[in-house]
Order: C-alpha cells, then structure tokens, then sequence
C-alpha cells in the first residue's frame, strides 16, 4: 500500500522513493513497537536503544533516532495515514473475519489533549471536565473489541457531524450485508443522524437516552408488557424488566422529527419502581428480541474500556505526534459571531416591543385626555341647561327636582374626573417604566453591537493530524498484535484475559537470550518460579513454534522456556 502511494506520489524526491519494501516494513514495525520499550517519540533513542526493538522489528539491529525521524516525516509527506487505516482494517478483518449472519459493530469517542501556543480547537475533555486544545478521536470496534478502524478531527468537532462520514468511509470495506447495526454512546445521538442511517439501507442504529423525567416518560409507547430480564447471578433474584416501546424524537432547530424504536429496560436493583433505562434503536425486523438493543449496548463496555486502558498505559494512546499548523478560519470566532449576531437581533426585536409599547402609551394618555374634556364639556353643559331651567321653573316640587339632578350631575363629574386623572397616572408611570425598559434595552443593544464590532480576526489554525493518525494507526496494530498473542497462544489459560500491563510483566518484558541459527531467530526466556505460569509460557511456545511465525527480517521465531530460573 505504501509503496503504491509513493508511485504515485508527484512531489519533491524523497529519501522513501527508493526504499525496498524489506526496508520500510522494518521501519513501520520500529514505530509500532515503540511503546513496547518504554519509547514515545523516535527522539528518546538518542538517549536508549534497545537491542530487543531492533530483534522484533526483523531480528536486526536497532534503527536510530534520525533514521526513524526521517522516515516518519516521509510517510507524512506521502498522506499514506488514511490508506494504512483502511488497509489494517482489511487485515484485522481477515483474522478476525465478521460472521456470516452479521455483527454489531461500536464506536467510541475520546479527546486527546494538545498543548499549543497559538489559537487551535479545544474541546472539554471528559476526565477533568476542563476545555483544552485537543483532537477528537473517533474508534471502530468488533464485536469482541478488536480495534478496526480511527478518524480523527479537530476537537470542537461534535460527534453527530463527524459520525455520518465515518459510516460511509467503513461500510463499503466491511460490506453491507456483514453489518447489523452500529453501537453508539448518547453523545452520537441526533434526529438527523437517525434519518440519514435509515438512508443508506435501513443500516442498524443503537445508543442510549438519557435518564428521562416523569413528563418524558410519558412520552414512550409501550407495546405489550413488561417481562422479566436479568437475574442476579448469585441470589437468583430478578433485578431488570424490560420491553418494546415507541417514542418520537424531535430537533426542534432543524424541524426533524423521527419515530425510534425504544427497549425500556427497569433497574430495580435499588427498589421499586426502579430506574428506567431508555435505549433508542432502528432495528424494525420482527424477529429481534425486545431485550437485544440493550444488551447488544451493554456489551461493548468490558472490551472497548479494556482496549482504551490496556492503549492508555501500554500503546502510549495520549501522546502527540507532530505539531505542524495548518491556517483555518477561526470557527469559535465564527460561532461567536454568529452568537452575537443573534442576541443582537433579539435586541432589536425587544427594542422595537419596547418603542411600540412607549407609542401606545402615549396615546392611550392623548386619547384619555381627549376624552376627558369632551366628557367634562358635556357635563357642563348639562348642568347649565338644568340651571336655566331652574331659574324658569316656580314650582316647589319641580324645582327641588332639578336641583337633586343637578347635584348627581356635579358629583358624576367629579368621579369622573377622579377615574380620568387615575387612569391617566397609571398610564404616565406605564409609560414612564417603559421607557425606562427602552433605554436599558438600547444599551444593551449597543453593548452587544460594539461587542460585535470590536471582534477582530484573530489568526486560527488546526493541526496537521497526518503523522498523528499514521501513529494512532500503529498503535491500534499494536494493541491487535497483543489480543492476538493473547487469544492464539495463550487460548484457555489464566493469561488469555489479563490486561496487557500485566502480559508485559510476565511475558513481553521476561528476560532470556537471542541467538541467530541459519534461518532460525531463538528466544530463549528466562524460567519462572511460578509452575502454573511456568507451564503456561511453555505452552505458548510451543504453539508459536507450531505456527512456524517468519518474522520481517525473515528469520523463522523459534521459542523456548528454561526450565529453571538461570542467571543472566
């Protein structure tokens, strides 16, 4: 694979142009076995170069720091990173070859964490709970937690827009018809997503909801009823229930909505009527188990948190590769920006609400005003008309008539100038709180339009993650190699399941000799006090002798045990 992709390679003469094969399989096996012996950069062999990388990397001598160095920045010239991922996967796929009625396959996400002096993409970094420059990792795994496949990405990058074009890079390779369903954490969870995977071929979809609230679980639709699930192994007694339900998913942003299939499962471990744990699925076929969704969920944690730690402290799965800079538009600024741009047209919506609300206001006051004096003219009015008639009228009982509807038509006036003048305070202190909203308002709107204005372009820039794939690539190999080692020579024994820390211990990091015979490469480790452990080492190699490994250089892997603990 690389070798085609330096035929086809146009740029500048590289040193890697006129490697054999032979070499530069050698030199790829340096940098995967690296973590191996205690190295994270190909620097550190300035100081240490241990005569064992150079024995597992073809049974020759150690390659030096500036060999490797070199060699690495040739791959990175080469962008050979995403060919080398999908070519390991097409080998990891032919040892561990995918069933024919088809798997589950699960992604994992994690951030790693990149310390730079200039501005780059950060991302929260779920183990501190901090936001830091890093990069966002992507892993595919098997069913049995083999690493497949990495994609990598700057770390604001959110997993629901990365997802999608991952899926469509790996299903081709794996096949269509292999692939059950992928699993997925909540993180990946979106409408958009769902939809987009029930596009291509109703493919399988799986992850999990959060904890819902008593309004939420109203929401679900449960068809039939609950029906016991898991026992504890110990008591026998039944601790989850679990059954088939409906739920529509909405993204209210976007105006998307989907109707997911759900497994309700019960926890009733801590008492009833116990936890309700939602798992969202597109799995529609009729003869899928209501209870397959959340064990098909559950049972990726062991292996992938197994892998990420055995990577962690034995692949070196932290460490940064390269720093080289690349000039990006400056998304956080961008997003602030547009972030502004939003609070400032809400701005301006409440500072229009505010003026229209002054305007009525001071109408209402005008419109009172009018009113009152007509009303005020009108009685008056009245009251002379009444007054004129008094003065005509002689009799006793008409007169004592006139003068009482003239007394209510005064005291009418009176009230209504008292309700008039109420009215009219009400309105100017309405007014008055108005107006004084309107001027908040305004300066608000100021603020945020002077924010907007003092943003300047700040120079941005993402990272060159071309040599940090390539290794990341490696280190998946590496990891591969170990659960190979484990689940072929080391089948039925006490250390087929140990973490790789402990392999390394007991195994990798054992003493013994090396001696070049003809074709033949022996090992000869160093026993073990233990006889259980000292029967499992010889075990394995004489399985390893059985499978006759011809190693790069070309030397065939002869192994052997001492039979006792010898000095060195």
């Amino acid at each position: 694979m690389i070798v085609e992709q330096r035929d086809n390679y146009q740029g500048p003469d590289r040193p890697i142009c006129h490697h054999r094969s032979e070499t530069i399989t050698r030199r790829l096996t340096h940098l995967m076995w690296l973590p191996r012996f205690g190295l994270i950069r190909p620097y550190q062999l300035r100081q240490v170069r241990p005569l064992g990388l150079g024995l597992v990397a073809g049974g020759l001598a150690t390659l030096g720091y500036s060999t490797l160095e070199h060699f690495l920045g040739d791959l990175e010239t080469l962008r050979v990173a995403t060919p080398l991922g999908d070519a390991l996967m097409q080998r990891y796929l032919e040892v561990w070859p995918v069933p024919d009625e088809g798997a589950f396959f699960y992604l994992d996400n994690r951030r790693k964490v990149h310390h730079s002096g200039h501005s780059i993409a950060a991302g929260k970094i779920s183990a501190s709970g901090r936001v830091l420059g890093a990069t966002t990792q992507l892993f595919l795994h098997d069913a049995a937690g083999h690493g497949l496949h990495m994609h990598s990405g700057p770390g604001d990058d959110h997993m629901t827009r990365t997802l999608l074009p991952f899926v469509q890079r790996f299903v081709p390779s794996i096949g269509r018809e292999k692939i059950r369903g992928i699993v997925g954490d909540q993180e990946m969870r979106s409408v958009a997503l769902f939809l987009a995977l029930e596009a291509m071929d109703n493919l399988g979809f799986v992850t999990i909801s959060r904890a819902p609230t008593p309004k939420q679980e109203a929401a679900f639709e449960v068809e039939g009823i609950f029906v016991p699930y898991i026992r504890d192994a110990k008591s026998g007694e039944l601790t989850h229930w679990v059954a088939h339900a409906h739920t529509l998913l909405q993204d209210r942003t976007k105006g998307l909505s989907y109707q997911s299939e759900v497994a309700l499962v019960v926890d009733c471990r801590g008492g009833m009527p116990g936890r309700l744990i939602p798992v969202l699925h597109n799995l529609r076929e009729e003869d899928v188990p209501a209870e397959l969704p959340h064990t098909v969920y559950v049972g990726r944690w062991e292996n992938q948190e197994r892998v990420f730690r055995d990577m962690r402290a034995c692949q070196n799965l932290d460490a940064n590769y390269g720093q080289k800079r690349v000039a990006a538009p400056n998304r956080p600024l961008e997003r602030k920006r547009e972030d502004l741009r939003h609070k400032l047209r809400t701005w301006e919506k409440r500072v229009a609400t505010a003026q229209r609300k002054v305007h009525e206001c001071a109408e209402q006051i005008e419109v009172l005003g009018e009113k009152a004096q007509r009303e005020l003219a009108e009685n008056r009015d009245e009251i002379t008309a009444l007054r004129q008639k008094l003065e005509e009228t002689t009799v006793p009982k008409r007169r004592e008539r006139l003068v009482v509807q003239r007394e209510r038509l005064t005291a009418k006036g009176q009230i209504q100038q008292i309700r008039f003048q109420e009215k009219q305070r009400r309105l100017v202190v309405q007014r008055r709180t108005w107006q004084q909203e309107l001027t908040e308002r305004q300066n608000k709107q100021n603020e945020v339009a002077q924010t907007l204005e003092t943003l300047e372009d700040r120079p941005f820039y993402d990272l060159d993650l071309e040599k940090d794939n390539l290794m990341t690539y490696l280190q998946i190999a590496g990891e591969n190699a170990h659960r190979f080692v484990q689940e072929r020579y080391f089948a039925d024994t006490f250390l087929e399941k140990v973490d790789e820390t402990t392999m390394a211990r007991l195994v990798y990091n054992r003493p013994g000799w090396v001696r070049r015979q003809g074709q033949y490469l022996r090992v000869r480790l160093q026993g073990y006090e233990d006889p259980e452990l000292q029967a499992v080492a010889a075990q394995a190699c004489r399985r390893v002798n059985q499978a006759q490994v011809v190693l790069p250089g070309g030397y065939r892997l002869r192994m052997e045990v001492a039979d006792k603990i010898l000095s060195c």
